[in-house]
């Protein structure tokens, strides 16, 4: 018993978190092609996360269904490398929430640049290109 319910707790969480990035996505990019690749991939990983949980299929075992769960768990985290528009929309995503933005980015009407963050006196991290917008440099 206890171990169905923590299935059921996982696929839960799996599911919010596919659903959620559908509904990011859409936010922040717009409706376009990529995204809309990305949101039909999320929708099947939703299914695949509770299939895999629940379904019996018989020449499976539990360990090759974890394998094919993280394989499609890796490409669905590679989409942003080969789709821009999606790559675009988790970078807008992580500076809206985590102040981390990427050279290019607006920030308060603003494109962030290395000279824009230094004359705020916020963090740079010239690795990353990208300005840590929440801190301030003492």
């Amino acid at each position: 018993m206890l171990k169905i319910i923590i299935k059921v707790i996982f696929c839960l969480l799996l599911s919010i978190f596919f659903i959620g990035s559908i509904f990011v996505e859409l936010i922040v990019a717009g409706p376009c092609i990529e995204i809309r690749y990305i949101a039909i991939f999320s929708v099947i990983m939703v299914f695949a996360t509770w299939l895999l949980a629940f379904i019996k299929v018989k020449y499976l075992d539990k360990w090759l269904k974890i394998i094919i769960f993280l394989v499609f768990l890796h490409l669905y985290f590679e989409f942003p490398y080969y789709f821009p528009n999606v790559k675009l929309a988790w970078d807008k995503d992580q500076c809206y929430d985590d102040g981390y933005c990427k050279e290019g980015l607006k920030w308060t009407g603003e494109i962030v640049t290395k000279e824009y963050c230094l004359k705020h006196n916020h963090i740079w991290d010239e690795r990353n290109r990208s300005c840590d917008m929440y801190s301030l440099k003492k």
